[in-house]
């Protein structure tokens, strides 16, 4: 059965196959933390014990009180600010931080080592156009992902050779940081070189080509 929200481990391999049509990869995006991406093991921290009741209280203030309990790095987005509503309880810490989330508007996402906070409306997807002979990598890259959010999400279009890509800004950065890693060597290679040697005098340069 699945639950309210998407937490990604290692991203299944199902979700990077092609699909039908973009309707049906949208759809699948609407449907993001339900049965179209299966849930995997959370966060380590996310069974420690966290017995707190927050009631109308600074929200960053309490998540930094959250992060120093649980020695956790994280980040807030400019838009996570002001007081949380209502009464926000819960007996273990991701229990509480899903409430926080829920009942403020926000999401969260985990790369392994920083929890970052970040309003539900920035969440966004990203058409990625990696190229055909990064586009194994690519998926093996992705499937090999330690990440854990809400609302992550991934499809090939019908074709095969474009990535939908929709979660958080720090999501969508790592994974379009990654390509542009790939993209670089395969740019600085096909760089033509030149096998002459360039002599500078003054503010002439000439080159000379060695036989």
């Amino acid at each position: 059965m699945c639950g309210e929200s998407t937490r990604l481990r290692r991203l299944p391999q199902a979700l990077l196959q092609p699909v039908a049509g973009w309707l049906f990869g949208a759809l699948a995006l609407l449907l993001a933390g339900t049965c179209q991406a299966a849930e995997s093991d959370d966060p380590q921290w996310f069974s420690a014990p966290y017995p707190y009741v927050l009631v109308e209280q600074d929200l960053r203030s309490a998540m930094d009180a959250f992060a120093q309990q649980l020695k956790l790095t994280v980040v807030f987005s400019d838009k996570v600010r002001g007081k949380s509503r209502g009464v926000v309880r819960g007996t273990q810490a991701g229990e509480f931080l899903q409430n926080l989330c829920a009942v403020n508007g926000l999401t969260w996402y985990f790369d392994g080592n920083v929890l970052y906070l970040n309003s539900a409306d920035e969440v966004a997807s990203r058409l990625l156009r990696p190229g055909q002979a990064s586009l194994e990598e690519l998926r093996s890259y992705l499937g090999g992902l330690d990440v854990y959010g809400e609302r992550l999400a991934m499809r090939l279009n019908e074709t095969g050779d474009e990535l939908l890509v929709s979660g958080p800004p720090p999501y969508l950065a790592l994974v379009q940081q990654h390509i542009d890693q790939q993209r670089r060597p395969a740019q600085i290679a096909s760089t033509p070189r030149s096998h002459g040697v360039r002599v500078f005098r003054g503010n002439s340069v000439t080159e000379v080509n060695p036989n």
